[in-house]
């Protein structure tokens, strides 16, 4: 939190219609009352294994569903896993499953992965763990 405060020092801003809120990501969605013109979804990675995908992949559905439910109409949603073992393909269903379920249109504006300083190896794919999505709320 002090990090925060001071990044917002370091670029001239304030608190003035926010707040820096410390609090589990998963209750704080489920609970939260708020709505938002922008919400970022950056969990740690939740598959460390292949085993953990089915029950990481409900994870990320739910953190998605909930942000989505977060978002003012035309808003938009930043959404990243860098979970190796969850494919492109399966985290794309995954948001795509949370927007139905949270009864949002949505439409893809970019997709999001490592910067050019970050190269993968043919021979790891899996070093291409990074993935992401901008999305914006149709209504």
């Amino acid at each position: 939190m002090e990090l925060a405060k001071q990044n917002l020092a370091l670029n001239n801003l304030s608190l003035a219609e926010g707040e820096l809120v410390k609090a589990d990501a998963f209750s704080y969605l489920k609970h939260c009352k708020s709505s938002f013109d922008i919400v970022i979804v950056d969990p740690p990675s939740l598959a460390l294994k292949r085993a953990d995908v089915e029950p990481a992949s409900g994870s990320y559905k739910f953190l998605n569903l909930h942000a989505l439910g977060l978002l003012k109409p035309t808003g938009f949603l930043l959404t990243f896993c860098c979970s190796q073992h969850v494919s492109l393909d399966l985290f794309q269903k995954i948001v795509f499953g949370a927007a139905v379920d949270a009864s949002r249109r949505v439409q893809l504006i970019k997709r999001l992965a490592h910067p050019p300083d970050h190269p993968v190896s043919l021979h790891h794919p899996e070093g291409e763990y990074l993935k992401g999505f901008l999305l914006s709320v149709l209504e």
